[in-house]
Parts: C-alpha cells; structure tokens; sequence
C-alpha cells in the first residue's frame, strides 16, 4: 500500500493479497490437520470397526443433539468472544516505554515457555 499525494491510503494490489492469503494458508492447513485428528481420536468409526484408540469420552448425544467435543468447541468460542474485544481494548489504551503491544506480545510467549 502507498500513500499518494493527498494523504489518501491506496488499495492493495492483487499480489499483495495474495501474500497474505498465503501467508493464512499454513495456518488453515495446520487447524484442518489437528481438528481432524481430535475426531478421529474421540470418535469411533460409523461402520462398526475396531477404533484406533480406545474411548476417553462419552460420545452419545447430550440433550439429544449435542456432543461433549461440540459443547468444549462452543464453550471455548464463547470464552474467546468475549475476552477479545475485553484484552483488544486494555492493549489499546495500554502504555509501556518499548509500545502499546510489546508488552503483550511478552505476555503471550508464557504459556507456550511452560
């Protein structure tokens, strides 16, 4: 993106989008795999065959629709949802001598440390 002569920010070209589609494609790519692996893991095949790994949790419906894995995904979603906007909001008005996000982005490393 440039900055043309009135101030006025220009669109990105079709290459830069696409550097930056390729740039999310790892990241689909890996979420796909894992997601894929968590049901293969906790669900047992529809066909009646031996499954690959033994049962670690109840796989029927609870409430009639809904799954144990379902209602881990949708709780999850929810706790993302709302502390987003909450931890976007403190970092924005966040003041530190090295940045606003420095600070934060310090944060984040700790749990993947421990």
């Amino acid at each position: 993106m440039a900055i043309s002569s009135e101030n006025q920010i220009s669109r990105p070209g079709l290459g830069v989008k696409w550097i930056y589609a390729i740039g999310q494609f790892g990241w689909s790519l890996t979420s796909f795999g894992v997601l894929n692996l968590l049901n293969l893991f906790y669900f047992p095949p529809g066909d009646g065959s031996e499954a690959l790994f033994p049962g670690f949790i109840y796989t029927g419906a609870i409430l009639g629709v809904l799954t144990t894995l379902g209602l881990i995904n949708f709780g999850g979603r929810i706790f993302d949802g709302i502390t987003d906007p909450l931890i976007a909001n403190w970092s924005d008005k966040f003041q530190h001598r090295k940045g606003k996000r420095t600070f934060f982005m310090g944060l984040a490393v700790l749990p993947f440390v421990v």
